[in-house]
């Protein structure tokens, strides 16, 4: 939903419409009324040069998009706003990363869109019925998980959550773009290691790879030597989870929002 300040049914700043992609008629329809500043996730290479010709007539004071790459592209193709890359964000005080990784019983986790080279091979390796075993998503059955409460439970008995950018699971639609999603901070609030590849952008956010890169050499045993000692890499993943704590809570996001608002007159 469009978030904004309005007084006596007047609107006294622009409105922040947040667009899971590319969904014009929502910014549009907030714009009779009055100036609008797009929060824009999912802007992928494909899409660049229709995001400008949609953005462009509405002149927002300010664009923000999730995706660095994209900030950097509409900044030059809109120079009558200011275009702000603000990272995804997540609410980190509502994930569990209590259990140790040792006491975890998921021992890999794919949701949702996978990368099917590393899959196929971990599949594999990691027998169903293995002691920490493979949960994955099979075409054409009931979500791993049915709800967001059941998801969360499952991320906090996670030892490894893998994790690949949309630029090598599904290149034809995201072309170059390598961007942070909510996939990788909700698994780092919840304790899972994360093993995969990290968006160069979510490494200048947190100051260090949080991601354990795979080893495309021996994929399998990789995955194999984790499950077999997790306690190891406690370590990394409560650093993971301390440095989260500073720089990727919601509570951050609306403050730069915030503050670029304020700079801008809004």
């Amino acid at each position: 939903m469009p978030l904004g300040l309005r007084t006596r049914g007047r609107r006294s700043a622009p409105i922040v419409v947040p667009m899971m992609g590319a969904q014009f008629g929502l910014l549009y329809s907030a714009a009779v009324s009055g100036a609008v500043v797009p929060y824009c996730w999912d802007v992928w290479e494909p899409q660049w040069d229709l995001w400008v010709r949609r953005l462009r007539p509405l002149r927002p004071p300010v664009v923000f998009t999730t995706a660095s790459q994209s900030a950097r592209f509409l900044a030059r193709a809109l120079p009558a706003s200011r275009v702000i890359h603000l990272p995804e964000a997540t609410e980190v005080a509502r994930h569990d990363p209590q259990r140790p990784l040792v006491a975890r019983t998921i021992g890999v986790l794919e949701l949702g869109r996978r990368y099917q080279m590393w899959h196929d091979i971990v599949r594999a390796a990691v027998p169903e019925d293995a002691p920490r075993c493979h949960v994955y998503e099979r075409p054409g059955r009931r979500l791993v998980f049915p709800d967001e409460s059941a998801l969360r439970r499952g991320l906090s008995n996670t030892v490894v959550s893998a994790c690949f950018p949309s630029s090598m699971t599904h290149p034809q639609r995201a072309g170059s773009v390598q961007t942070l999603t909510h996939r990788y901070l909700e698994s780092m609030a919840s304790g899972c290691l994360l093993v995969g590849h990290a968006p160069p952008e979510l490494v200048r956010l947190m100051g260090f790879n949080p991601v354990v890169e795979v080893d495309w050499r021996a994929p399998a045993e990789q995955i194999l030597d984790i499950l077999h000692a997790p306690h190891r890499w406690q370590p990394h993943v409560d650093r993971a989870l301390e440095r989260l704590r500073e720089v990727g809570d919601w509570s951050m996001r609306v403050r730069a929002i915030r503050a670029a608002l304020d700079v801008d007159g809004a």
